[in-house]
């Protein structure tokens, strides 16, 4: 019965525009936490959030349209909010984002743009971002192949607990 009663609350708040609650009401509706599931709505209330600045709405809507998780892929989508979350300082998002960039899924490939994207959250520490930014490097993916900048970015990640880094720096 709290629960109901909190649940209730929330989605009042969310309906009177409070980025927060709209979130959380929105994560409710994605998991089942509470309410029935309904990712269609929950995609609804991310985008909503998403609007009002709300960067994990922003991802999450992004994550979803990537995934195809409850809606209809939509990749142009997903390359949108990625970018719009990226921009708020979404380390996720950057990484996403980067990646869809140097895939071109939905978007023209941009291989400047994606090491950009990922370099701003290797500048953050994310240690997924510093392994994908080595393997650019080891690949040559839009940049001239350089084992030795791959290796020193390898050795970061790898220090840093990456399972992948660790397995590729050993190598």
């Amino acid at each position: 019965e709290d629960k109901k009663k909190a649940t209730d609350f929330l989605k009042m708040a969310a309906e009177k525009g409070h980025p927060s609650s709209i979130y959380s009401y929105a994560m409710m509706l994605l998991s089942g936490d509470g309410v029935s599931v309904n990712k269609e709505e929950a995609s609804k209330y991310f985008k909503i959030a998403s609007h009002k600045g709300h960067d994990e709405s922003m991802y999450q809507y992004a994550l979803m349209n990537y995934q195809g998780d409850g809606i209809p892929v939509n990749m142009k989508e997903a390359a949108k909010y990625f970018l719009m979350a990226a921009n708020e300082g979404h380390l996720d998002a950057m990484l996403k984002y980067s990646i869809i960039l140097q895939s071109g899924d939905g978007i023209e490939i941009d291989n400047q743009e994606a090491l950009k994207y990922c370099k701003m959250a290797v500048d953050e520490g994310y240690n997924d971002a510093i392994f994908r930014y080595s393997m650019i490097f080891y690949k040559g993916i839009g940049v001239i192949c350089d084992k030795k900048e791959s290796a020193k970015y390898c050795k970061i990640a790898a220090d840093k607990g990456h399972v992948d880094a660790m397995f590729h720096y050993a190598g």
